[in-house]
């Protein structure tokens, strides 16, 4: 959870029922390297926030966070030459286990952590090339089928049903 009050941020973790305090900073420092921002929290419990990168750029990146020791691990899981991290958790919807994420920069894309759905991603961009290639799916390691949105500046979106075994789209 967090909290803005008085001027200052803080994100609080419940730890066997007691919240404890995470990070604290000043709400108006925001070109700071103690500021770091709860993202999300993945089906094993393991934390991940944004913070600032140690880079010339000074864009913000995500991390996994520590809450024991209370810090961020010194390299980031993912992070967007040039921009800010900007995006959302991509789970498996049996066991909120992380698969990617998701982002935006320039343009909307995707970073799968999990090998099948890498793969999967590499094989519908092989034939989707010229397009931004985005996968739905809810279940998405064990799924038959998956919907692909497709779309670039050139062409409008459409939507496709891509067959996981068969490797092509029906």
């Amino acid at each position: 959870m967090t909290t803005y009050l008085d001027g200052r941020v803080k994100t609080l973790y419940k730890k066997a029922g007691k919240w404890e305090v995470l990070t604290d900073y000043d709400a108006f420092v925001t070109d700071s390297e103690e500021v770091i921002d709860l993202a999300f929290v993945d089906g094993k419990g393991q934390m991940f926030v944004t913070a600032e990168r140690k880079d010339e750029m000074r864009t913000r990146a995500l991390y996994r966070f520590d809450p024991e020791k209370k810090q961020k691990e010194s390299e980031p899981v993912f992070a967007v030459k040039g921009f800010d991290f900007n995006g959302q958790p991509l789970f498996d919807g049996d066991d909120r286990r992380l698969l990617g994420v998701s982002y935006v920069s320039d343009a909307a894309g995707v970073v799968w952590f999990e090998p099948v759905m890498k793969a999967m991603q590499e094989e519908i961009d092989r034939q989707l090339p010229g397009t931004n290639n985005l996968i739905g799916c809810t279940k998405c390691v064990q799924a038959k089928h998956v919907v692909v949105a497709a779309y670039s500046d050139r062409q409008p979106l459409v939507y496709f049903l891509f067959d996981v075994a068969a490797k092509s789209f029906l």
